[in-house]
């Protein structure tokens, strides 16, 4: 399938063989589309090294062993995210985690709703992007991977966390810094 769920089948029927104009072949029809496939690939790679964890599940992963004392998971993953950081890990704003290579996301309220949010702020940067005349293709296509990437988690998390993170992008505002 496409980047846009389309069958092969459906994308010939409604891209290819609807073009009127005799100097558009197949090929360049075909373009933008083939452009969404190798971005969508990219974020797939991204997603090969990536495994969606419990908060127990991070904090083996981190070797964090002080017992979580807080019912409140957001300072749980904060607190361990700062001891992974500690640790010589790479810790991102959404609290991804990588290691070794490997990158862990905690399926979580909080983490959702960071998500979502940065997922607003590259569809803000984007706009931002088109209309101010800077245009820096390598650049947008990393934010287009990132944002593919990005979807493509939140697609593995229960509706009940995604509902709960969007409940908490309501309430908080979190400062992203830009992207270009």
């Amino acid at each position: 399938t496409s980047l846009l769920g389309h069958s092969k089948e459906t994308h010939e029927k409604v891209y290819v063989n609807r073009t009127n104009s005799p100097d558009i072949n197949a090929e360049s029809a075909t373009f933008s589309a083939d452009i969404g496939n190798k971005l969508k690939k990219s974020a797939e790679k991204l997603m090969w090294r990536t495994d969606i964890t419990s908060i127990d599940g991070i904090k083996n992963i981190t070797g964090y062993d002080k017992e979580l004392f807080s019912k409140n998971d957001e300072q749980n993953i904060m607190d361990i995210a700062n001891h992974a950081e500690a640790s010589g890990c790479i810790v991102d704003l959404t609290l991804s985690i990588e290691k070794q290579g490997k990158i862990y996301i905690v399926k979580s309220d909080i983490t959702a709703s960071l998500i979502l949010g940065y997922i607003i702020h590259i569809d803000n940067t984007l706009n931002t992007i088109e209309f101010s005349g800077y245009f820096n293709k390598e650049k947008h296509n990393a934010i287009l991977v990132k944002k593919a990437y990005l979807k493509m988690i939140l697609e593995r998390f229960p509706k009940k966390t995604l509902a709960k993170g969007r409940i908490l992008l309501d309430e908080w505002e979190y400062p992203f810094p830009s992207l270009v």
